[in-house]
């Protein structure tokens, strides 16, 4: 399976798994969210939520290995940097949508995801955190399951 198509059913995956926890039906962004339309500042990222659904995430998937190389994330070196800087232009072309979140797939692992330290909900299970370097300032991305963390944007979103 090339690439495209295993990105494509990554992305289906995670939509299926929001619309599953949330009740809402979310759904892939056409073209990988390489699509933005005119009037609607909520498709950013890969995966949408439905119109009116209160959804302050911006989602970029990533079905890849290489996300938890230790060395790389320690050094800044490691891939999962460039996906939060792409998620995070992805989340400043819209309105209303101030949390960038990288969701990323290690294949016989996990699915985890990572965001930065203030944008991380109230969950249980284990986290780290790295130093990611935004602009001049250092801050702290964090890195959790995927699952942990939807289970967390669950409780949140009764409230």
């Amino acid at each position: 399976m090339n690439s495209k198509a295993k990105g494509n059913r990554f992305e289906l995956k995670i939509a299926k798994a929001l619309t599953d926890v949330l009740g809402v039906k979310f759904h892939r962004v056409p073209c990988s969210g390489g699509m933005h339309w005119a009037d609607d500042s909520r498709v950013t990222g890969d995966i949408v939520p439905p119109v009116g659904y209160d959804w302050p995430y911006s989602i970029e998937c990533k079905d890849r290995v290489a996300a938890l190389d230790v060395h790389a994330l320690l050094s800044g070196t490691s891939p999962l940097f460039d996906w939060y800087r792409q998620a995070e232009e992805d989340a400043s072309r819209s309105s209303g949508i101030g949390c960038p979140v990288v969701v990323f797939n290690v294949p016989r692992k996990g699915i985890y995801c990572a965001m930065m330290e203030e944008d991380v909900p109230i969950c249980g299970g284990p986290k780290i955190s790295v130093p990611y370097l935004r602009g001049e300032r250092r801050e702290r991305l964090w890195i959790m399951s995927f699952y942990d963390w939807l289970e967390a944007v669950a409780e949140e979103q009764k409230i």
